[in-house]
């Protein structure tokens, strides 16, 4: 029968070597023969490493079990549940890692738990502390940029990605989407010569882009560029044939681009001008496609927050980066 130290250091060895399969074959052999915390903690991390979360979940939920006050138990216990999406038990953990004086690094991956799980308040709570920590933590300066969005702080979000933004290297896909996010905030706050440069930058760099195409149409519409706005919606109908809003912007501002107002003759009596005046601009093709513009573009608006705050709430958990998993057993040898 081996020796339970020997089969200990088998499997530290095939861990090391990144055979997480034999290390979790030993680890096993290990546990047949002296459950503890420790034991369940090593075959977790290996489980993990092979990218085996429910096992891993398991495993340090039952050193947790055998050992409440472990705190990496918890950590790793929340990123593996953070990794399958599950981030109300995910915050739970991330909670008792804080409780209990963890590292600065899951104010982060609390902060993002919550977002998924819909506190954005305290989430943003969490990325300020962490940030206050690491002020150019470009991934955390990202993920409350895009919290300030959901939380409609605009003003803050676009100073957040702009400081993403100017830390990034423009080849990153960081940098892409920071510029094209803050292009499209730019734009609901109606700084829209701002808002042009961006995503004109963006397209630059991607010609398929069809959300930057979508919002420099809507900005460029609002400069009363019309010309250039039916170029981009078309683009977007050209790259995304089901977006509907789109379509029917490029209608009204082809309308826009052809309608001639005519205003009738009337006789020389000032006051019947006017009020003629007045009636043939109200009912005329160019109001009316003002105001129907206007109307769609405030309903294709409101629905895009709906969506694109979900959106957000869905790119925000794959950011981070997990801590070697070498080092972490290591740690505990």
């Amino acid at each position: 029968m081996e020796n339970i130290q020997s089969l200990k250091e088998s499997g530290r060895k095939f861990f090391n070597e990144q055979d997480y399969s034999k290390a979790v074959e030993y680890f096993t052999k290990v546990i047949e023969l002296e459950e503890n915390a420790m034991n369940y903690y090593q075959r977790a991390t290996a489980f993990g490493c092979l990218l085996d979360r429910k096992k891993a979940i398991d495993d340090y939920s039952k050193v947790i079990e055998l050992d409440e006050t472990f705190l990496d138990a918890y950590l790793y216990r929340g990123l593996n549940l953070f990794k399958i999406e599950d981030f109300k038990k995910a915050d739970s953990d991330f909670s008792k890692v804080i409780e209990f004086g963890g590292t600065d690094m899951v104010f982060l991956y609390r902060g993002i738990s919550r977002i998924r799980i819909r506190k954005e308040n305290e989430a943003l709570d969490d990325l300020n502390v962490f940030i206050e920590k690491e002020p150019d933590h470009v991934q955390a300066l990202f993920h409350r940029g895009l919290t300030n969005r959901i939380l409609d702080n605009l003003s803050d979000a676009i100073s957040d990605l702009t400081r993403v933004i100017e830390l990034s290297n423009e080849n990153d896909d960081l940098f892409k989407v920071s510029l094209e996010k803050r292009g499209k905030f730019y734009a609901l706050l109606e700084e829209n010569e701002k808002s042009v440069q961006d995503l004109s930058d963006v397209i630059e760099l991607d010609s398929n882009n069809v959300h930057a195409f979508y919002y420099r149409g809507f900005a460029f519409q609002k400069l009363n560029q019309n010309e250039k706005a039916v170029h981009d919606h078309s683009k977007v109908k050209e790259l995304d044939p089901d977006n509907r809003n789109s379509y029917h912007e490029t209608l009204i501002l082809a309308k826009m681009e052809n309608s001639n107002v005519e205003i009738e003759s009337s006789d020389n009596r000032e006051e019947t001008r006017e009020e003629n005046e007045q009636e043939n601009v109200e009912n005329s093709p160019e109001k009316a496609t003002q105001e129907e513009s206007k109307e769609t573009t405030e309903t294709s608006e409101d629905e895009s927050k709906v969506n694109e705050d979900e959106t957000i709430r869905n790119e925000l958990s794959s950011q981070p980066l997990e801590e070697n998993p070498i080092e972490i057993a290591n740690k505990h040898d």
